[in-house]
């Protein structure tokens, strides 16, 4: 009998640990999100200053993304026991204090490349870290996670987008662009094949599919190069799969 209850006992820890660890799980992907998200931001903002270097909403907007950036790194330390993951998140704390310190300076070309350096290197810790943390996905949270991704995938697309003008030479950034353009496409076809069963979210994905080929065309004229234009239309399709991601989140 009492071998019974502890081993009970045992059944009982162990789900609730393995639920517990499923929690920081779900605060940690989130957070990594959040974390590619703000750098890409970040990036285009400053490449925006650079560009307009009157606006200082622009460096401002920068500024703030990184450090909302800083509380996805803590979000992420205070959910995580794993050592990788630290160590990530103290290269991530040393990043976040340079990149504060070049946003003071005067913009040159050799702060917007380290900046946009910068920003891959917390896209891709961040993708690392929630490699460490994946588990099996319902079907819901497919989408949610498609959702997010795509938000990232915009904000990247149009870092690159602007960096190929400003610096045409680095026939990275062309390389870079078209990659994420084709992640993006890859993620709104799956989002097409959504069907949703609210008014609401028919008319977010009719709207977000009107922005895309208002977007696409911004994109593909070769002459016509509208930076700032480019972001609004890209802040509009962030919230639009925001509130989409909201009702995935919601249908769990």
């Amino acid at each position: 009998m009492r071998k019974t209850a502890l081993f009970f006992l045992i059944l009982l820890a162990a789900s609730v640990f393995a639920k517990a660890a499923t929690r920081s799980d779900i605060v940690v992907l989130e957070a990594t999100d959040q974390i590619q998200y703000r750098a890409q931001e970040a990036a285009q903002n400053y490449l925006l200053y650079y560009l307009y270097p009157h606006k200082e909403s622009y460096r401002e907007k920068s500024k703030e993304n990184i450090r909302l950036l800083g509380g996805e790194i803590k979000a992420v330390s205070t959910n995580t026991k794993k050592k990788k993951t630290k160590g990530i998140l103290s290269y991530f704390a040393t990043q976040e204090a340079e990149a504060l310190t070049m946003l003071r300076k005067k913009p040159s070309p050799e702060s917007a490349d380290t900046l946009l350096e910068t920003s891959e290197i917390f896209a891709e810790g961040a993708r690392s870290i929630a490699r460490q943390h994946d588990y099996p996905f319902s079907d819901e949270e497919k989408m949610l996670s498609l959702t997010r991704e795509m938000r990232v995938r915009l904000e990247e697309m149009v870092k690159y987008y602007t960096a190929t003008k400003i610096n045409p030479k680095d026939s990275s950034y062309a390389a870079k662009f078209k990659k994420a353009e084709s992640r993006f496409v890859h993620g709104w076809q799956i989002l097409q094949r959504y069907q949703y069963r609210d008014s609401k979210e028919k008319e977010e994905k009719r709207a977000l599919q009107r922005a895309w080929g208002m977007m696409q065309h911004y994109l593909e004229k070769e002459k016509l190069f509208v930076p700032a234009a480019l972001t609004l239309v890209t802040e509009s399709m962030g919230q639009r799969l925001e509130r989409l991601g909201a009702y995935h989140s919601r249908n769990q």
